[in-house]
Formats: structure tokens, C-alpha cells, sequence
């Protein structure tokens, strides 16, 4: 990795460590580069913080946003306001953690962050980066934990979710193996680079390892023929396709 880009993310970084730490607004010079319209903003009740990602309901419905205090939350727009949708938190704590913006209290209530709808069968896949990647089928409450897992082993901070909606397989990232969330600033000074790629397959409930060695990997994106993986890695500054498909499938460029 080129000086030039550590410098560059570890300025990024303490931006954004500024950005959640301090109660008062930042001032700079802020640049428009797309102007947009009409837009309206919507608070989170109780005093929760996010949403790092939303997604939207087979149906349209939602958004659903995962929020710091490790609640995932559904907006209901004909009454204007947000609804519980689950939690990974154990059901004791719900009520200590609701409205926490701590980040030491996130090994106890969770912190969802990649969100995505499996479209054939309305179950959310929730990419948290304290309790790992878990599922909530619809109706429930409760999500439930996919392999093993367990705060700080063996995913110590899940982060961005896909699912190839065919085949019903899901990709997440785990940005780190020795840090956990709130210690995000590590990982880009250190160069940590113990990223990694993976798969669950729910119909053999297997989790591979596809690409390991990564520095900060974070949000994922299918392409619309579902040929590769757009694979965010922040340390880097870099965006890398992963090929599912075609004679380049299994590799990383």
C-alpha cells in the first residue's frame, strides 16, 4: 500500500472517529458533487445512531436500518415512524441497550451493520459486527446466529452482506480477525491485513473462506448478472471485483 493512500485512510479514519465521538457538528469545506432534491431527514428514536446500510422488504417495505444500540428497525411511511424489527442482544438487555450510542456496550447489545433480504424466502441476513452473521425469518423477532460464532471468535466483525438471490448463498466480509468495531482506527494504523471473504451456503449450512489477507474489507455489492462481487477494501483504497463466474471465477483483481 502506497504512503500517499495510508495517510489518506488514516485521515478518513479519524474524520469519522471525530465525527462519532463529538456531540458538536463539524465545519469544513463541504463540496457539492450531486445536487439532490426534496430530501427529508429522518431521526431515529431514543437516541440511537445510523445506519451504517438499509435494505428494503420483497415487497418494497421498509427501509429497515440497523442501529447502535443493536437494533435492527423497520419505517412504517404511512404513520411516520420507526418500528422494531429484531435484535441479537439477549432479551435482559434490550431495554439497558435501547438508545446507546456507547461503543462499549456494543459487545452486549450487537451492532448490525450490512443488511440484505434473501427475495425467495423474505428472511433478513444481518452482517453484525459483535455476534456475526445471523438471520431473521419473517415474522420473528430474534435473529438467529449462521455457524459458528460468538463475540470475538471466530467472526470478530462481520460487516458488509450479499446474496446471490438464485442460489440463495451469501457473502460477507469480516474487516478484522484481531480487532473488533469500536477498535476500527487500529486497523487502518496498524495495516492490519486479516481481512477476510467468505460464503454460507444455506443449503449445506457451510461457511468457506474465499479470500483471505485483506486490510479493512467492508461493503459488498452482486453484479446484476451475479457474474462477480464489488468488494469495498477502505485501508487500501480500493474497490476489487471478485469473479464468481467465467473462467476467472475464484479469483480476485
Amino acid at each position: 500500500m502506497t504512503v500517499s493512500c495510508r495517510l489518506v485512510a488514516v485521515a478518513v479514519a479519524l474524520a469519522l472517529a471525530a465525527a462519532l465521538l463529538s456531540s458538536s457538528p463539524l465545519h469544513g469545506d463541504v463540496r457539492e458533487v450531486v445536487e439532490i432534491r426534496d430530501v427529508e431527514l429522518i431521526p431515529v428514536d431514543g437516541g440511537a445512531a445510523g445506519p451504517e446500510s438499509v435494505a428494503f422488504g420483497v415487497g418494497g417495505e421498509g427501509p429497515y436500518a440497523g442501529v447502535s444500540d443493536g437494533r435492527v428497525i423497520r419505517w412504517l411511511p404511512e404513520e411516520g415512524r420507526w418500528v422494531d424489527h429484531s435484535s441479537a442482544a439477549a432479551p435482559e438487555l434490550l431495554d439497558s441497550c435501547r438508545g446507546s450510542q456507547d461503543p462499549m456496550k456494543e459487545h452486549e447489545c450487537g451492532r448490525p451493520l450490512g443488511l440484505k433480504f434473501n427475495n425467495k424466502t423474505g428472511e433478513l441476513y444481518v452482517a453484525d459486527s459483535y455476534f456475526g452473521l445471523r438471520v431473521v425469518s419473517p415474522g420473528d423477532n430474534v435473529s438467529r446466529l449462521i455457524g459458528p460464532g460468538q463475540p470475538g471468535s471466530p467472526f470478530s466483525f462481520a460487516n458488509g452482506v450479499e446474496i446471490d438471490q438464485e442460489t440463495g448463498v451469501v457473502y460477507f466480509t469480516e474487516t478484522s480477525t484481531r480487532f473488533h468495531r469500536r477498535q476500527f482506527l487500529n486497523i487502518v494504523i496498524s495495516g492490519d491485513a486479516t481481512g477476510r471473504l467468505l460464503k454460507y451456503d444455506p443449503n449445506t449450512k457451510e461457511v468457506q473462506v474465499l479470500v483471505d489477507g485483506l486490510a479493512f474489507p467492508n461493503g459488498l455489492l452482486m453484479s446484476e448478472d451475479g457474474s462477480h462481487l464489488l468488494l469495498a477494501e477502505t485501508t487500501t483504497c480500493k474497490i476489487h471485483r471478485y469473479w464468481l463466474k467465467t473462467p476467472k471465477a475464484s479469483t480476485l483483481e
